[in-house]
């Protein structure tokens, strides 16, 4: 099952405790409901709400996702079932991440040393317009492994 989000509409300043957001879900290319999050701490509302009970149908076919916390009881990442929510949320963000990616990347060049460890999202940054000639003078300096994060960006 391939899920989309599209049309989405991100209110930054109206998330509080979830992201405030509605978007167009489509399954396999076609356009199947909406969902929709007011940014107050609730779940997400898909509608119609058996497009909820297909993902969470789907979902089950899954392996379990492993969380980016530590559970305090057995002090090992966190584990849980997926289900519509989270698969939602990881679209989501996916889209968040990628648009500031492409919004950093207009007026900077995001790159990473080959030789250097790097955390999920962490870039050096050259406060600059990406150009033929800075990706010269970093392949020159770097080598021509630097990852360089504007050539990726579409």
């Amino acid at each position: 099952m391939n899920i989309q989000l599209k049309n989405i509409k991100h209110s930054e300043f109206a998330s509080h405790e979830t992201e405030c957001f509605q978007a167009t879900i489509y399954i396999d290319g076609k356009k199947v409901g909406t969902v929709e999050n007011d940014g107050q701490g609730g779940c997400d509302s898909v509608h119609p709400h058996a497009v909820a009970e297909r993902i969470n149908e789907w979902a089950k076919t899954l392996p379990p996702k492993v969380c980016n916390f530590i559970d305090p009881e057995t002090n090992e990442a966190c584990v849980m079932p997926q289900d519509c929510e989270i698969i939602i949320n990881d679209l989501l963000n996916q889209y968040l991440t990628q648009r500031s990616l492409k919004r950093q990347c207009a007026k900077k060049v995001l790159f990473r040393k080959p030789s250097e460890t790097y955390g999920e999202g962490e870039y050096n940054t050259i406060a600059r317009p990406y150009t033929k000639e800075v990706k010269e003078y970093l392949v020159q300096k770097y080598g021509s492994t630097v990852e360089i994060l504007n050539e990726q960006i579409a």
